[in-house]
């Protein structure tokens, strides 16, 4: 059946409540029902709490049984399902218990008196252990606009209450006061709250970004009770079966599959619904197509519903006009004939997962980059352009003339100290380098100015290969590419899943690149499982029906084992030839694999560095495909930059390494970012944890109760065997192996294609997995020690699992000792970077942790430790620049000389290092809305701005509005303001321009003085009447003097 888009417009939008008719028509009555999935639990949840006065209580015989049916309760009932778990172990220090979270909200929700139609699922151990502090209902606070409250009595009792007081809020139980602000982080909550102060009363209530700390909503009220009422132990504890007090009771028992009524009074009669689920996801197009057209003829005299935001994802199938659109989620679809009742779900289509339940509300916040000299401390290392390598010793305040002003300290060898002001601050950036310990530079010698030219001559060499590569890219091809034909488009519609709106962008970039004259090297950044994998075989299938071949490229074997089933699965039967090229196959396989692609009958090798050997030849060859790019060694890399020479070259990766970075900016590679998640995909929990077999084994039980598999990955083969016979003895009746780089290549591919078939539960392994082996139904990782991982080792190890419909789950296992400062700051950032699309940032993240090594090849390290990583690819661009003939227009901004305070005060703005952000971004900024953002943010964050800061805004405004323009220097001092001009620009005298300030001074007595400087400048002389007005003056001056036409 083709149906067009146009017939989109006939589908019926309904409500939930039309879902809830239909099941009332069937059940009406019942309470008690078996042979139920989750999906549908959540259905007739909804449809007994509609007609019920006090809470519905789902007891679940395990914690993970609960955890499971919140997921698909919570995912189609937001607004009202909540989850009490069972007890906790004890967290590590400075990590989130998101255990405690769950507690807090739903006592949150029940003390605030609104639990009249909420849904709990718990256990009943849990449900009856008295844990829960009495909490009168005068300890609970209702904040509100104009409420009068006292700020530091509210900060007393967030202390009271268990928040730890800090100087920013960025984690769960944690406030902080700044001014009249005070900002606090409940448990239960995903985002802060920020409370504004005016005198004793409350100006505003906002909640807020915790990573951008600026606001998301304005809120008209907001209740709050004392903290960590889970924790809490005491004689006068209650249960929560007694804080409920009123509430109708339900077991549910997943593998019996029902729901039973456990209320006294209630009716036994159990009613069998016989729902079964809807298991479509996998079917070929055609496939699914006639599975749903039986579907609709046996529910031909019932509304089918279709839940979900994108219904043409299912008008592919089924006509429009027989469905019912629902506007809500459901975690998989169902039916049933003794209720009448068939509801599809979207996941069914395109993906499919329980929704993230603390990741924060906010966009996808890009790092703050190389050259950003927020998260600096003092004793960090840095490059000061002029001088060469120091130390930042922090924030000085500098009086100068005729008030205060705060500088960058940096301390060069022999203790000589040098302080740098705020318009200055774009010659500083971080000391990004292998070398740990820097040598610092002498104030006045020679060695910065040598080690300046040494750098300077190898980056000219690294420039010209760079070029010559670039001259290989605008070199034109002997041949053109056919159009997307009806087997490119075949391939699209074998596509399982709806191409996010960054995929789509992905494709039509690599599309476009090869539809023009010139050999593509694109760059394409994404997250593991965001669809860059697609992207590569829509470029093959491209270059296949254009009688070409192609090399996809992997770091390991087990990745290129992965790449060749897909591609096996995806093109083969378009009658694409593809083969593998690894240890997987014996040395007369590959001979035979070589000699049929040297007579041109294989269109697609999959392989390792194998494929660089020099007995590999493929005559048509045009594409190559490089997976994983940053996983390769400089060796390997140079070989791959010398089979580069002349096709075309997609490179894929979440975690790109800066030279892949640096090529994109300058032009040389073009790059796509895939940062928009596939449909329903959600981020992976992740949780760090204390060492012990308890914890191991309960993580393992949660999934293996589930039916899912897991990954247990300790990265010392010596003791492998020790943790494999622990695990296999615990559970005897799963199947446990283990792999490592050291096994025969035959029992590792049979150990691989084990676990990928599911005859594998849990895999105990090294980071040989870290590449490829994405198997859906694995979605529990458990990394021991994982405190020696690099963060974006860690980051990809974690991508492992989250490809399935369930919530995944990451367990960062650490001894029980005290982390090691960097370790500590890698666990931290991979826990709070759970957010999608965070490549790039733990990219950043990672370098700053670990140093930049030899990141352009061996040869360039030395010279990367000597003037540090930024300032060799600032060398590297200028070089860049002359060698490719391009000119480098910089900013020049005019000097402003300020004779009162400008800066942010200590009582204002606290932390030095949120100060020095703060300057950093006004050195930065290239437009008056640039400082204008700055400004509001700051408001935002801390208050209305003190008259210092107000001063620096002022004279930042001035600073880039008058950029590139005619003046020189602006003078502001107490009695008057000069202005000097570089030239008359626009004006035609001397004349004009004084007319101009005669004009802006209007009454105010005095005469403007002309003063003629040494270099040939003028300068105006304007009097004022104090600092404040020179400024006023100063703003009034910038529309007329930079557009002298209109006057």
């Amino acid at each position: 059946m083709s149906v067009s888009r146009e017939t989109i417009k006939d589908v019926r939008v309904g409500e939930i409540g039309d879902v809830l008719n239909r099941v009332e028509s069937g059940v009406a009555g019942l309470r008690s029902f078996v042979g139920v999935t989750q999906p549908s639990v959540a259905i007739i949840l909804s449809f007994l709490q509609r007609s019920s006065t006090c809470p519905l209580v789902v007891c679940c015989d395990c914690d993970d049984s609960a955890a499971s049916l919140y997921n698909a309760v919570y995912y189609t009932l937001p607004d009202v399902a909540f989850y009490y778990p069972g007890s906790h172990e004890s967290s590590v220090g400075g990590f989130v218990d998101e255990k405690q979270r769950y507690k807090e909200e739903l006592l949150h929700r029940v003390l605030g008196g609104n639990e009249r139609n909420i849904i709990v699922i718990t256990t009943s151990s849990s449900f009856c252990r008295a844990d829960i502090p009495r909490v009168a209902p005068s300890d609970i606070l209702h904040l509100s606009p104009g409420l009068s409250l006292e700020r530091s009595s509210f900060s007393k009792t967030l202390s009271s209450w268990g928040y730890d007081k800090v100087y920013s809020v960025e984690n769960p139980g944690e406030f902080s006061i700044k001014g009249d602000i005070v900002d606090f982080f409940p448990l239960f909550l995903k985002n802060p709250i920020r409370v504004e102060f005016e005198f004793s009363t409350i100006a505003s209530v906002r909640s807020f970004n915790q990573t951008s700390q600026l606001t998301l909503h304005l809120l008209n009220s907001f209740s709050l009770s004392p903290n960590n009422l889970g924790l809490a132990q005491g004689d006068n504890n209650q249960s929560l079966r007694s804080v409920l007090c009123d509430y109708l009771l339900f077991s549910y028992d997943y593998k019996d599959e029902s729901l039973l009524s456990g209320s006294a009074g209630e009716d036994d009669t159990v009613f069998n619904v016989g729902v079964d689920e809807i298991n479509i996801k996998k079917l070929s197009f055609l496939a699914k197509r006639d599975s749903l057209e039986l579907l609709v003829d046996r529910f031909s005299d019932c509304p089918i519903f279709y839940f979900g935001q994108n219904v043409g994802v299912v008008s592919k199938y089924i006509n429009p006009a027989q469905i019912t659109h629902i506007r809500a989620e459901l975690i998989k679809g169902f039916y049933s004939q003794q209720m009448g009742l068939c509801c599809l779900s979207e996941n069914d289509f395109v993906g499919g997962g329980a929704k993230s339940r603390w990741s924060p509300n906010q966009k996808a916040i890009s790092g703050v980059g190389l050259k950003s000299l927020s998260e600096i401390v003092a004793g960090d290392y840095l490059v000061y352009q002029p001088f060469g390598v120091c130390v930042y010793r922090g924030l000085s305040t500098v009086n100068n003339a005729g008030g205060e002003q705060e500088c960058l300290s940096l301390e060069f060898a022999s203790e000589a100290k040098v302080f740098v002001s705020l318009d200055k601050m774009d010659l500083v950036h971080r000391y990004l380098s292998s070398s740990e310990t820097p040598t610092l530079s002498v104030l006045g010698g020679k060695r910065w100015a040598s080690d300046i030219k040494k750098t300077k001559e190898s980056v000219s060499l690294v420039a010209g290969e760079l070029l010559s590569l670039y001259s290989q890219k605008v070199k034109k091809r002997n041949f053109i590419y056919d159009q997307p034909g009806e087997l490119y488009r075949a391939l699209v519609d074998t596509f399982p899943y709806s191409e996010t709106e960054d995929q789509a962008g992905a494709i039509n970039d690599v599309l476009g690149d090869m539809a023009i004259d010139r050999p593509m090297d694109r760059f394409v950044c994404g997250d593991v499982g965001f669809g860059k994998t697609e992207v590569a075989l829509r470029a093959i299938m491209l270059a296949v029906t254009s009688n070409k071949q192609a090399f996809f490229l992997c770091p390991t074997t087990i990745l290129a084992d992965q790449h060749y089933i897909t591609c096996g699965e995806r093109l083969e039967p378009l009658g694409v030839v593809v083969e593998l090229l690894s240890r997987f196959k014996t040395r007369s396989e590959q001979k035979e694999i070589i000699s049929r692609v040297a007579r041109g009958k294989v269109d697609v090798v999959v392989g390792t560095h194998r494929l660089l050997s020099e007995d590999v030849y493929a005559p048509n060859l045009s594409l190559l495909i490089v997976d994983e790019e940053h996983r390769f060694g400089v060796k390997h890399k140079e070989k791959v930059r010398l089979i580069k020479s002349g096709l075309d070259v997609l490179s894929l990766s979440a975690t790109p390494i800066p030279r892949t970075l640096q090529q994109s900016l300058s032009g040389i590679r073009g790059i796509s970012k895939i940062l928009t998640p596939p449909v329903s995909r959600m981020p992976i929990s992740t949780y760090v944890k204390y060492f012990n077999f308890d914890v191991l084994f309960s993580q393992i039980d949660q999934e293996l109760d589930r039916g899912g598999q897991v990954y247990f990955l300790h990265n010392e083969i010596d003791s492998i065997p020790y943790y494999y016979d622990k695990i296999a003895k615990k559970y005897p009746n799963h199947n446990v192996a283990f792999i490592h780089g050291q096994l025969g290549p035959k029992l590792l591919e049979k150990t691989i294609l084990s676990f990928f078939r599911g005859q594998i539960d849990v895999l105990v392994c090294t980071t040989i997995i870290e590449s490829g082996l994405d198997v859906s139904n694995a979605n529990t990782i458990i990394i021991n020690n994982a405190q020696n991982f690099g963060l974006s080792q860690l980051y990809q190890i974690r991508g492992r699992v989250g490809r399935g419909h369930r919530q995944a789950t990451c367990l960062l296992l650490v001894p029980q000792a005290v982390l090691e400062k960097n370790a500590y700051r890698r666990l931290k950032t991979i826990e709070q970077h759970t957010s999608l699309g965070s490549g790039y940032e733990i990219s950043l993240k990672d370098l700053e942790i670990r140093g930049a090594g030899a990141l352009f090849g061996y040869k360039q390290s030395g010279h990367i430790s000597s003037v540090g990583f930024q300032m060799y690819c600032d060398l590297l661009k200028d070089a860049f620049d002359d060698v490719g003939g391009t000119t480098n227009v910089n900013i020049v901004f005019p000097s402003i000389i300020f004779d009162g305070d400008a800066l942010f005060p200590y009582s204002y703005i606290e932390e030095a290092s949120v100060r020095l952000y703060y300057y950093d971004q006004l050195s930065k900024a290239t437009s008056g809305n640039d400082v204008n953002i700055i400004e509001n943010n700051i408001i935002d964050r801390f208050g209305g701005l003190p008259d210092e800061a107000v001063h620096l805004i002022e004279i930042s405004k001035a600073r880039v509005l008058f950029s590139n323009s005619f003046l020189s220097v602006i003078s502001i001092k107490e009695s008057l303001v000069e202005f000097v001009f570089s030239s008359l620009g626009g004006f035609d005298d001397v004349n004009s321009i004084l007319d101009i300030f005669y004009l802006l001074a209007g009454d105010f007595e005095g005469e403007i003085k002309l003063t003629q400087k040494k270099n040939g400048f003028i300068g105006f002389v304007v009097p004022t009447k104090s600092l404040s007005g020179g400024l006023r003056f100063v703003k009034k001056s910038v529309h007329l003097l930079l557009t002298p036409s209109n006057n």
